[in-house]
């Protein structure tokens, strides 16, 4: 049989006016147990520092509050609808390492990260990764062992990607890739994006309010929208097209008059194409007739 040893300790809290009963259980292997019996309180706080001073709590950078190690270093379970695990402040509010989980967490929100003046929730350090160019690569994958698990991102607004936050001379690209490590899709920080194949939807059972259009109308505004040719302010590379402004007056399509939609584009080139065709057809009539006037 294990023998069991309790030390009953009576703790009192300067400033709380209150006390608070602790109990350390102590089996015959390596363990240590701190039950408060008063709802709302602390039932363990620990300070570190040089000197080991407790108030006012220390700001030396190689103090350690509490360390724990073990197959699981520290196991939080946070109780009721609106429990918290670990709840942890500071410039760091936790920093966890791991030689294969830093972190494991379960529950109905696995984490709440939380910043502070910073605005960061997270700061993920760099490693050497199989997916990455170099040895200072942040990670975030889901779980390896799960083949059909996605990684998803919710949001309640934006979702943003801020490239190149260091500015340096190495640029910043959002790049997608295959299960062979193919780049499939790349963006970088000048707004060019790049990939093979580009689709829209454009089915005709997502669509309303059709309505035909005039081709000879069409093709008259084409022909009289200036096309020129120019480059992005502070942004490489020549390019020839018309001004969204030009458009969005000649044709009224877009969401508005800084952007020209891609499919718009495509659709009144169309529309002129078959105009053109059209008058070609006319006068290849126009030539038979004359031809058999002339008894050619």
């Amino acid at each position: 049989m294990r023998s069991i040893i309790v030390t009953t300790l009576l703790l009192v809290l300067p400033g709380l006016n209150l006390s608070v009963l602790a109990q350390i259980i102590q089996p015959d292997h390596a363990h240590a147990e701190i039950n408060t019996h008063l709802s709302g309180q602390i039932a363990l706080q620990v300070h570190s520092g040089p000197g080991g001073e407790i108030s006012p709590p220390p700001t030396h950078p190689n103090s350690i509050g509490l360390r724990s190690t073990g197959f699981t270093g520290i196991w939080a379970e946070g109780k009721g609808s609106s429990g918290q695990g670990i709840f942890a402040t500071g410039t760091l509010g936790a920093k966890l390492e791991g030689i294969e989980y830093g972190l494991t967490s379960q529950g109905n929100v696995g984490g709440y990260f939380k910043g502070q003046s910073s605005g960061i929730g997270i700061e993920i350090a760099g490693v050497n990764s199989p997916w990455g160019g170099g040895s200072d690569d942040a990670v975030i994958r889901s779980q390896q062992n799960q083949s059909s698990g996605d990684l998803i991102f919710v949001s309640n607004d934006y979702i943003t990607f801020h490239l190149d936050d260091d500015q340096n001379t190495f640029g910043g690209e959002f790049q997608v890739l295959n299960s062979y490590d193919d780049i499939i899709l790349e963006l970088d920080q000048n707004g060019f994006l790049e990939t093979h194949i580009y689709i829209y939807t454009s089915d005709r059972n997502q669509k309303e309010a059709v309505v035909p259009l005039d081709k000879e109308a069409t093709l008259k505004k084409l022909c009289d929208l200036p096309v020129t040719e120019w480059q992005f302010k502070d942004k490489p590379g020549r390019h020839v097209g018309p001004m969204a402004q030009d458009f969005a007056k000649a044709f009224g399509y877009g969401k508005d008059d800084k952007t020209i939609s891609v499919s718009d584009m495509q659709g009144v080139t169309l529309l002129a194409v078959q105009a053109l065709q059209e008058l070609v057809d006319q006068q290849e009539q126009r030539i038979k007739a004359l031809e058999k006037m002339i008894g050619k």
